[in-house]
C-alpha cells in the first residue's frame, strides 16, 4: 500500500489537481494512520512533503483532522520517523515552504525555509533516507537554492 501511496502522492504533485487524487490520498492516510507503526507514518510524511501544500488548499479540513492524529501519535513513533513527522509538522506551519505573499509557483521557498530544508530528512523514491553526503553532492551542483530545493523535492 505504501508504494501505491506514494505514487498517488506523485501523481498528484505532478498533474493537475483533480479532487479525486486529493480525497483518495487523504482516506489512505487515514487507514494508515487506524493501522499505525512506524513505517505507515513514515509513509504519510513522505506523502505530505510532496502534496502537503496542495491538499491543505482543496482539503483543508480533511487534512486537518489528518494532523490532529499525527500529534496525537507523536509520542508514539521513534527513530528518524520522529523527526520526519516533526519535519513534516513544522512546515505546514510554515506554509509548506511558501511565503504569505507568494504566487502560486510551486518552486517559491524563501531562504528562511531553504536553511531549514538543508537540514531536514529527505528520502528517495525507494524509502531510504538520501545522506547528507548525498544531499551536498546535488547541491554543489546545483546553481540556486530554488533549483536545490526543487530537485530534492524531486528525489
Amino acid at each position: 500500500m505504501h508504494n501505491v501511496l506514494l505514487f498517488i502522492a506523485e501523481l498528484y504533485a505532478q498533474l493537475p489537481h483533480v479532487a479525486v487524487y486529493g480525497k483518495l490520498l487523504v482516506d489512505s492516510f487515514k487507514r494508515l494512520l487506524s493501522i499505525g507503526g512506524n513505517e505507515n507514518v513514515k509513509c504519510i510524511c513522505q506523502a505530505l512533503k510532496l502534496t502537503g501544500y496542495s491538499l491543505e488548499k482543496s482539503n483543508k479540513n480533511d487534512l486537518d483532522e489528518v494532523f490532529e492524529q499525527l500529534e496525537n501519535i507523536k509520542n508514539a513513533v521513534g527513530g528518524n520517523v520522529t523527526t520526519l513527522l516533526n519535519t513534516v509538522i513544522n512546515l505546514r506551519y510554515s506554509n509548506w515552504g511558501h511565503s504569505g505573499d507568494s504566487t502560486d509557483s510551486e518552486y517559491e521557498i524563501d531562504n528562511h525555509v531553504y536553511e531549514g530544508v538543508t537540514n531536514t530528512v529527505f528520502y528517495q523514491p525507494d524509502g531510504n533516507v538520501l545522506t547528507n553526503e548525498e544531499s551536498e553532492f546535488i547541491a554543489s551542483y546545483m546553481h540556486s537554492n530554488e533549483e536545490y530545493a526543487r530537485n530534492v523535492r524531486d528525489i
